[in-house]
């Protein structure tokens, strides 16, 4: 571990980097302008969730095809696709609103678009992003790429709101379709590392077959599948925790902007997490770094339940953002390190589908259960739960072994 700037000199991936800023910038301004106009023109909650459904309903069903296509395809153009058809479909929803108030049925399309989109865009870029750095690099690459993230949603949401506020939401739209070709422009000027593919060999499977492969990897790569299912639980318990934030916050009478400055408080770990990890090079990351984390952040679960004070939750909100940030770059950089280029886009979409398949099925489990038995349940909960999981996945012979002997790189086919 040691200081190490070499990667900002790197011109490709700060290309990258700067389009991903750019993209993610709009996406955020766009998200409160899309929630506003819901809101403001029907009300309704059940509207505004079913749209938000339709965009994320076709990732999880799309995105082991999606993988198939990044690994056969040259990820860099399927990402630039990806972006076009958006910005498409932001220019088509500026068109309509210039013809009175938007039909909500364009909006259901444009989140089903958005979705299919996504679902494509997500495995092409974990394959992109393999190409552009060091083995060495990942850890920094995925900091920098988290300080965007993290930039992005501070600053979209209040760049979006006041240009809501002081001219429309046709405003946000417009900016969101500028960010796309922003974005695919920064992405021509990026060239990737070659990495050596068997195009020989991708002729003579079928596309099923393809998916068939990257499910084989995980399900025969004990490392990889340990991961994944800790993963499942632990995204469980992280989005039950925070669908239980909001009534936190009311229990202790914070009110809204309480609830606001305990959100900040993520915001920020986040931000300090991702500045560490930017210019910190972590040569050998390991998946016992990831479960270390996930074991603090058990106990901070918990320590939501004591905490009352509005400094005390606001920094166990902050120590909840940090741990959150190393797993976000801990656990990528790992899968990068094992699984290889060809595979990576078939191999990561269907992991995808396992860590993000709880996490429908926690929301709404987590509402019943905060119905039923309160917050404090639900966080005691959560908290023993990731605990559990963490101390059981840091034991298991595949991860305590990680680095003594490197799981074999095969293709499964």
């Amino acid at each position: 571990m040691k200081f190490n700037t070499t990667i900002l000199k790197n011109r490709n991936f700060l290309s990258y980097w700067s389009g991903g800023l750019i993209s993610e910038l709009g996406d955020a301004m766009f998200l409160l302008a899309l929630n506003w106009m819901v809101v403001e023109k029907t009300g309704s909650g059940l509207i505004l969730g079913t749209i938000m459904a339709c965009i994320s309903l076709p990732q999880i069903l799309l995105v082991t095809i999606g993988g198939v296509v990044a690994d056969r395809l040259n990820p860099k153009w399927v990402m630039i696709a990806s972006d076009a058809v958006r910005g498409l479909i932001m220019a088509f929803l500026l068109v309509m609103s210039f013809r009175g108030v938007v039909p909500i049925w364009t909006l259901f399309v444009m989140a089903i678009v958005y979705g299919c989109m996504d679902a494509a865009f997500f495995p092409a870029q974990s394959a992109f992003q393999q190409r552009l750095v060091s083995s060495e690099q990942y850890t920094q690459s995925f900091g920098l790429l988290m300080i965007g993230f993290q930039a992005a949603a501070i600053a979209g949401p209040v760049i979006g709101g006041a240009l809501i506020s002081k001219w429309s939401y046709r405003l946000v739209i417009a900016a969101n379709g500028l960010s796309f070709i922003c974005s695919i422009l920064l992405l021509l000027l990026v060239k990737p590392i070659p990495i050596d593919s068997d195009d020989e060999e991708k002729d003579k499977l079928s596309f099923s077959s393809d998916i068939q492969v990257g499910i084989r990897y995980v399900l025969k790569n004990h490392l990889i599948l340990t991961t994944s299912l800790s993963a499942f639980l632990v995204n469980a318990c992280v989005q039950a925790t925070f669908i239980a934030m909001p009534f936190l916050a009311k229990q202790a009478h914070l009110g809204a902007q309480g609830f606001g400055l305990m959100n900040m408080g993520i915001g920020i770990g986040g931000a300090l997490a991702a500045l560490f990890f930017a210019f910190i090079r972590i040569q050998k990351p390991t998946p016992k770094m990831t479960l270390l984390a996930c074991f603090v952040e058990g106990f901070a679960f918990l320590g939501l339940v004591v905490a009352r004070d509005l400094w005390l939750l606001i920094g166990t909100m902050l120590v909840i953002g940090i741990m959150e940030a190393v797993v976000n770059t801990i656990a990528p950089s790992v899968n990068q390190k094992i699984i290889p280029p060809q595979l990576i886009g078939r191999v990561i979409s269907f992991m995808i589908v396992l860590m993000s398949g709880s996490e429908p099925l926690a929301r709404a489990f987590s509402g019943w259960m905060i119905q039923w038995s309160g917050v404090t349940v639900l966080l005691i909960c959560t908290g023993i739960l990731e605990i559990v999981v963490a101390v059981i996945g840091y034991f298991m012979p595949v991860v305590r072994n990680y680095g003594l002997e490197q799981p074999p790189i095969e293709s499964y086919d």
